[in-house]
């Protein structure tokens, strides 16, 4: 979906409240800032939107559909969607409707008889959660919304203000935009709706600037680099690991960056009581907190906050996978063997994107485990347990989920995320596995390491790229060895008296 602009401002778009939802400091960059100052898009983005597009595709396939994605002019594109809705076509592709000062561009609009409902196609899932927690996505929805508001502007509503979203698993999500979110959320997606709209028109009109504040989405915004050199500049207090904009917003009105909370006294922002008073943040995250900025603030050392009993054995394997969750497929499975000063590298890689394929590699990263009387495995976060239990669903025959619940006991596998987020400090800005294992002196032998940059990689590999292979495989090494990296770190901090 496209942004466009009108004489005397910026039309809000779903783009704009797209953006707002992930990141509110966003449309005032995409408004106001320098334009050569935006990062280069990535190649991993491009893939995102080729496949966008391609899905679109695949969705409209064999539906009678009136397609005006092609339509050059937005103007030309404009008058064709007011046209076919005004005559009731039944599905409409790629249309605009304007009102106001707000330009709709739903994938699809499609007639049931009283009016147009809009939805959006998605290449990923069209809730978030599992089973009966799976809920409407909000980054949808109040997009979403903007379309039923321009509907009702001009007269082609149906008057429910509902909405649908075709997802990757060609479910369709019915979107209820006026009711509760929940037993305890009174507010409905429209009530986050006409707070966006109020706030994105205060952003246009150059009254508002919700300013920048780092969050883990922010490494594939094209404004990354940009606003990191501002944070710095400001010592801005979300330069704290897990201190987010939220938690910024209300320590703020208390101390305004990170030098002045390292040299303030925690204890005067704790009442008599022991309460906190500061909303949402309680007294023991406030003293962490804290310590963090002093750590940051004076470049100090990494220490453990208490004493750390991790468990041993002779045979250490330091696990990674890679994934496309837009293919809901897992490309490779990565580990570091190391016994005693010996160290190896083992990739189980997924040499297509089918099922056979898949389970095969599975299959063999299994049976390598099973190969071990003995061992202790590290991995950094839950993903690798959670993808091993739905490969386990999806492959039964390879081996039991006890055997998956076995392998990932603690008494068999450490989550190091774990332990540095509840008994580690660190000088650094966040606890990425990256910054961490840098922080340490490691480098990965890719200019630009990432999962997203793996994906894209993997792409080119299955459309014909064998050099694309050996990459994948370097970059799963690095990330393996990180851990192990980070595990040895670890083992040398020291308790803070």
């Amino acid at each position: 979906m496209t942004e466009t602009a009108s004489e005397g401002g910026r039309l809000i778009s779903a783009s704009s409240l797209y953006d707002y939802i992930s990141c509110p400091h966003r449309p005032w960059m995409d408004a106001f800032a320098d334009p050569n100052d935006r990062d280069t898009v990535s190649p991993f983005l491009d893939l995102l939107w080729r496949r966008q597009r391609a899905h679109e595709q695949d969705a409209l396939k064999g539906k009678e559909v009136v397609d005006l994605s092609n339509v050059s002019s937005i103007a030309d594109r404009t008058s064709a969607t007011l046209q076919a809705v005004c005559s009731d076509a039944p599905l409409i592709y790629g249309g605009i409707l304007c009102a106001g000062d707000l330009s709709a561009e739903p994938d699809v609009l499609r007639f049931d008889g009283t009016g147009y409902v809009p939805g959006d196609i998605k290449a990923g899932a069209g809730e978030e959660g599992d089973g009966e927690d799976a809920k409407p996505k909000k980054r949808y929805a109040v997009p979403l919304a903007l379309s039923v508001d321009v509907l009702e502007r001009i007269g082609r509503s149906n008057n429910k203000r509902n909405a649908f979203v075709w997802d990757v698993n060609d479910d369709e999500i019915v979107y209820d935009l006026v009711a509760a979110k929940g037993k305890r959320t009174p507010e409905s997606f429209w009530d986050d709706y006409q707070s966006a709209l109020s706030d994105v028109r205060e952003i246009y009109a150059g009254v508002r600037n919700p300013g920048p504040g780092y969050q883990g989405e922010c490494k594939h915004c094209v404004w990354y680099s940009s606003c990191q050199k501002r944070l710095r500049e400001m010592d801005d207090l979300t330069l704290l690991p897990q201190l987010g904009r939220s938690k910024r917003d209300v320590l703020i009105e208390h101390v305004n960056n990170v030098e002045k909370f390292a040299n303030s006294d925690p204890s005067k922002l704790i009442d008599e009581k022991g309460k906190s008073l500061v909303k949402g943040i309680g007294p023991e995250s406030l003293v962490r907190f804290h310590d963090r900025a002093v750590l940051k603030h004076t470049n100090g050392t990494p220490y453990l906050r208490s004493p750390l009993s991790l468990p041993t054995s002779d045979v250490e394997l330091f696990f990674d996978i890679e994934t496309d969750p837009g293919r809901n497929l897992c490309y490779l499975h990565g580990f570091v063997e190391r016994r005693g000063s010996e160290e190896r590298y083992l990739g189980f890689f997924t040499t297509d994107p089918t099922a056979e394929a898949e389970r095969e590699a599975f299959k063999d990263a299994i049976e390598y485990v099973r190969s071990h009387d003995s061992f202790v495995m590290y991995i950094y976060s839950k993903y690798e347990r959670t993808w091993w239990r739905a490969l386990q669903e999806r492959y039964p025959d390879v081996c039991s989920r006890e055997y998956i619940d076995e392998i990932f006991s603690e008494a068999r596998t450490v989550d190091l995320l774990q332990v540095v987020q509840s008994q580690t400090e660190w000088p650094t800005q966040d606890h990425t596995i990256k910054t961490l294992a840098r922080y340490l002196g490691f480098s990965w032998r890719d200019a630009h390491p990432s999962g997203a940059a793996s994906i894209e990689w993997f792409d080119r590999y299955i459309g014909g790229d064998a050099s694309a292979k050996p990459q994948i495989l370097e970059y799963n090494e690095d990330d393996c060895r990180a851990a192990l990296v980070l595990l040895d770190g670890i083992r040398q901090l020291r308790t803070r008296d």
